[in-house]
């Protein structure tokens, strides 16, 4: 080997000496980290949360006055509580066990830089005070790279994906619009375009459906599947806290109320939209978007379908066998004299003795 292509291989050495030292985890690299990665922070002191991207777009929630969870940019429509409670559990269980670098340099490939990332989660714990935490790449399946704001150092997490993080308002919203447990109703009403429906099941009784101030027997499973569409709304878009004209809400296509023991709730369905319903329940101040298919049993319920049969008639007694008619005699006429017996064919029986003198 010439003296040049030993200069040329010294370089080269020494480049990858140089790229191991900085890449190198040092100090906490030794062994694993003990302890959360977010520390000092518990999910009921957590009062907001933002969540952005690296191209500027973000959403936020944040407690409401009853303290559960909201999206204030959507006038306030409730966010899944179980939803958010799950991420923030997750956030709060990642651990620092996995350092992956301390290097600066690594943060845009690892997409956990200030400038380039894949997710970055702000979480407020009071007006002022806050921790972020920066999301990036995945590795392998359920694992990513993730750094705290304002320290260099990079981790491991397990069991998270920024499609958990998501940016849109549907990702978080709270679909059940209405649920109630469909075996405490016991009163519904329907009106649509068939007519108006009246459904009662009286304490120890089955349903009866009301017709012309008459309860009559109706079918239970139908009116049971019925009851459990009615009783469960779920939403697929929010359309906000005002009735505006084009959703139909004044002339509604369908009004339903449901009572139970203790609480009534009613809610009207308006004017067709593609293939979804404006709804607008008593029990909540928004507006929501029904897809068609969930209502379709409600728009088309009719009395027909849900009166029980009449009981089968008790099948009538056979009639005994007809006499023999007696033979019409003209008038004037005789009856003839029955038929007199051969004296031949008679026996009588012998005639009994006289008993015999008592003697003198």
């Amino acid at each position: 080997m010439n003296t040049k292509n030993r200069i040329l291989a010294g370089l080269l050495i020494g480049q990858f000496v140089l790229a191991a030292f900085l890449l190198w985890p040092r100090g906490e690299a030794a062994g694993p980290v003990a302890g959360p990665l977010l520390t000092g922070v518990a999910a009921d002191q957590i009062q907001e949360m933002t969540i952005r991207d690296g191209a500027g777009k973000s959403l936020t929630m944040a407690r409401g006055s009853d303290g559960l969870w909201i999206l204030p940019a959507q006038e306030g429509y409730p966010a899944a509580r179980a939803k958010v409670d799950s991420f923030l559990q997750k956030l709060l269980g990642l651990s620092r066990e996995r350092l992956v670098t301390r290097t600066v340099s690594s943060h845009k490939r690892l997409k956990v830089a200030a400038d380039e990332h894949e997710r970055l989660v702000e979480l407020k714990t009071g007006p002022e005070t806050s921790v972020s935490l920066y999301l990036g790449t995945s590795p392998s399946y359920k694992t990513i790279h993730m750094r705290l704001a304002g320290d260099d150092a990079v981790f491991l997490g397990r069991d998270l994906h920024t499609w958990e993080a998501g940016l849109e308002p549907e990702a978080w919203w709270e679909t059940a619009y209405l649920k109630l447990a469909a075996d405490e109703i016991t009163g519904l009403m329907v009106e649509n375009a068939q007519g108006r429906l009246e459904l009662t099941r009286p304490e120890g009784q089955g349903w009866q459906l009301l017709q012309a101030g008459e309860a009559k027997p109706a079918k239970a499973e139908a009116v049971e599947e019925l009851v459990r569409a009615a009783s469960g709304i779920t939403m697929t878009k929010s359309l906000g806290r005002t009735e505006k004209p084009e959703y139909g809400l004044v002339k509604p296509t369908l009004s339903v109320s449901l009572s139970g023991k203790e609480r009534q709730v009613g809610y009207r369905i308006g004017a067709k939209q593609e293939t979804s319903y404006p709804v607008k329940s008593t029990d909540s101040p928004f507006v929501v978007q029904v897809a068609e298919f969930s209502l379709q049993g409600l728009l088309a319920a009719k009395a027909e379908d849900l009166l029980a049969p009449p009981p089968p008639s008790p099948e009538p007694l056979p009639e005994p066998p007809a006499a023999e008619a007696l033979p019409v005699l003209p008038e004037g006429a005789e009856a003839p004299a029955p038929e007199a017996l051969p004296a031949e064919g008679l026996s009588l029986p012998p005639a009994a003795e006289s008993p015999p003198a008592p003697g003198p």
